[in-house]
């Protein structure tokens, strides 16, 4: 516990050298939002602080504005006008598309997704911050990792998605007292606000249930998770359809509009690839929804965070801030998907509408557990299960959705 004490506190010193050092060098402290949920009363937010470099783009332009020099703006939008060939280079070397959608992505854009690029980053230890939903309004600090993980009440938003507001604020000046602080840009964070009167919702596992991770093997994994394009990530046949199949079967009817159900994509992966996880849930069709992720590394309790149990916490926490809600549980059995959820539906199974499983192939299996288990294995898992739960077992999203189907549960 010592060992464990010292190595965090080198941490913390660390990631504030550093910090500073990059302000001194011109960086800016920046929000990323991953998400939110919550009831009417009150709501969850998650975002994180990073340092975040100037772009080269917005300084050579702040100095082409004052020189009276044409900015790259300017350069690439002359070109795409008149069909240079040049015209792609320079769009893709600023990250824009003038041609395409916002919902196209460059090829500039996809580099940033290369998966090393995610684990790069300079978090800002306890960086101050202020957090906007709706007439809830809260300044507090980000913890050592620079997360913030905050519920809001009394926000008096109507359900369905709404957008919350993080602003990261001048550390000196909150410490000084100041009435007037500088801010960072708003950064917009979705937020699913959820009716008392819906009762389903959807937990859904990442790796190897919606995206192909093949973490048993961990040289192909490393390989997905710090070399692949995210665009190249590969989905597991049928499981958006799947899982949108199982979200349009079980909306709700508001005052206004139909709501889909909310989506929770719970994993054991780091907080560090949710905005490429989000943009591959997008380019899959995957429901929208809220990630879930966990942060690697030491902690005061141990030298590595357990999956299991983030997911066991965060689905206690679920059942307990959606008392209405059953929740359909989706995952698959190379790792520990089953056995939590047994637990789960055995704890609180009146939170418990369905449990469907992906199952990996014998190859997989074998060497995830050391030997190709066969799937009359998982039957002892649920034994313990209510008969009010079903339970599905399928190779991929296509067969769990037949059975889905055969059951009645899609309308």
């Amino acid at each position: 516990m010592v060992v464990l004490t010292a190595v965090t506190q080198f941490g913390d010193f660390f990631n504030s050298a550093v910090a500073t050092l990059l302000r001194d060098l011109g960086w800016r402290p920046e929000m990323i939002g991953y998400g939110g949920f919550g009831s009417t009363s009150e709501a969850r937010v998650i975002a994180r602080a990073l340092m975040s470099p100037t772009p080269f783009e917005e300084r050579f332009e702040a100095w082409a504005r004052h020189a009276g020099v044409p900015t790259i703006h300017d350069v690439a939008e002359v070109a795409a006008s008149v069909n240079l060939p040049v015209a792609p280079v320079l769009m893709d070397a600023i990250g824009e598309n003038y041609r395409e959608s916002a919902e196209e992505p460059t090829s500039a854009q996809s580099r940033g997704e290369r998966g090393w690029r995610q684990f790069v980053d300079a978090q800002i230890p306890f960086q101050p911050v202020l957090v906007t939903l709706g007439k809830a309004r809260k300044v507090l600090n980000a913890d050592r990792g620079g997360y913030v993980d905050i519920v809001l009440t009394d926000h008096g938003l109507e359900p369905g998605w709404q957008v919350a507001t993080i602003q990261a604020l001048d550390a000196v000046a909150v410490k000084r007292g100041d009435k007037r602080v500088r801010a960072s840009r708003p950064m917009l964070v979705p937020v699913r606000i959820v009716a008392d009167s819906e009762a389903f919702g959807v937990v859904s596992d990442v790796d190897d249930t919606v995206m192909v991770s093949w973490l048993p093997r961990p040289v192909v994994a490393a390989k997905n998770a710090f070399i692949t394009y995210v665009s190249d990530r590969q989905a597991v046949p049928g499981m958006s359809k799947f899982l949108q199949f199982l979200s349009h079967s079980h909306a709700s009817q508001q005052a206004t509009d139909k709501l889909l159900p909310p989506t929770v994509y719970l994993s054991t992966g780091a907080w560090n690839v949710a905005p490429s996880l989000r943009r591959f849930l997008t380019r899959g069709l995957f429901p929208v929804g809220t990630p879930l992720m966990t942060d690697w590394g030491p902690s005061q309790t141990g030298w590595f965070r357990s999956g299991p149990k983030h997911k066991r916490k965060e689905l206690r926490r679920l059942a307990q801030m959606f008392p209405q809600v059953k929740w359909f549980l989706v995952g698959d059995d190379g790792q520990h998907d089953p056995q939590i959820y047994a637990e789960f539906a055995q704890e609180y199974p009146e939170h418990v509408a369905g449990i469907m499983i992906r199952t990996l192939t014998p190859a997989e299996l074998l060497l995830s557990a050391g030997k190709a288990t066969a799937l009359g294995a998982l039957s002892p898992i649920f034994q313990g299960v209510p008969d009010s739960i079903p339970v599905f077992v399928g190779h991929d999203g296509f067969d769990l959705a037949r059975q889905a189907r055969v059951a009645g549960l899609f309308r």
